[in-house]
């Protein structure tokens, strides 16, 4: 783990990526990825994820990426008269096999920003309608994922939320992914878990900080993000009130 560790919310739409340059390891909530330059992704709708950046920070990550609108997805759709078959249950992440047609097409892309920046390049509606076409012709499979725009199924909860509780979602994302309105999630998670999820959440990362700092003894930079805390002041305070020490102390005992 690392201290560059960066939280992801939730995909609410496919994202279609060629890494140019460097190395990256994305964790799923089932899953380690490594994904190598000059592999093909993507990235499906409604999952969570964390990217984990490499050690050395010349080692910068460049990747050319194309978020696939559900708009533009539904309108390809009609005009391909492209039909689901059958709601396919899709790992987080789908490697694309590469192709002569695929390279030509990244070729025609200008660079991509460094995957760290908030903001993903903009490319015109036509040039994500060719990577459609690119994508089907490479796997017919992929139109079962793609154009699949039907909510999250209601998911076993104690099970997703053992699963991905690391996440630093929101309570009304939980709720989404797992197929329940606000209400509803609140009410099956009082009733899974004896207390509310907000509460349970932060019991949660903080028993799991307090065994990865004291008994595998990683920094507290590094627990912080991996455990799901937004940043490491809300951490450090939060820790000090349950257990009456900082992490750092609780660190230095340890040793």
């Amino acid at each position: 783990m690392h201290t560059s560790l960066l939280q992801q919310p939730f995909n609410p739409d496919p994202v279609f990526s060629y890494l140019t340059q460097g190395r990256l390891t994305v964790l799923t909530g089932t899953q380690t990825w490594h994904i190598h330059a000059g592999e093909y992704i993507l990235y499906t709708r409604n999952q969570l994820a964390k990217y984990l950046p490499p050690i050395n920070a010349s080692d910068e990550i460049q990747a050319i990426t194309l978020v696939l609108k559900q708009n533009i997805l539904q309108q390809y759709a009609r005009e391909n008269n492209i039909t689901v078959i059958h709601n396919e249950q899709a790992n987080a992440i789908i490697p694309i096999t590469p192709n002569v047609l695929l390279q030509y097409f990244i070729q025609k892309l200008s660079p991509g920003l460094p995957i760290q920046h908030p903001e993903y390049a903009h490319y015109p509606e036509a040039t994500i309608q060719e990577l459609l076409f690119l994508l089907l012709r490479t796997d017919a499979a992929l139109q079962n994922i793609l154009f699949n725009f039907s909510k999250p199924a209601k998911a076993n909860l104690h099970l997703f939320m053992q699963r991905h509780f690391r996440f630093n979602a929101s309570i009304q994302q939980f709720s989404y992914l797992t197929g329940r309105s606000l209400t509803a999630f609140k009410r099956d998670f009082v009733a899974a878990f004896g207390q509310p999820p907000g509460r349970w959440l932060l019991e949660k990362r903080l028993t799991e900080a307090y065994d990865l700092i004291t008994v595998q003894h990683l920094k507290p930079t590094d627990v912080c993000w991996y455990v799901g805390f937004e940043d490491l002041s809300h951490f450090s305070f939060a820790f000090k009130k349950k257990y009456g020490i900082s992490p750092s102390q609780a660190k230095k005992r340890s040793e």
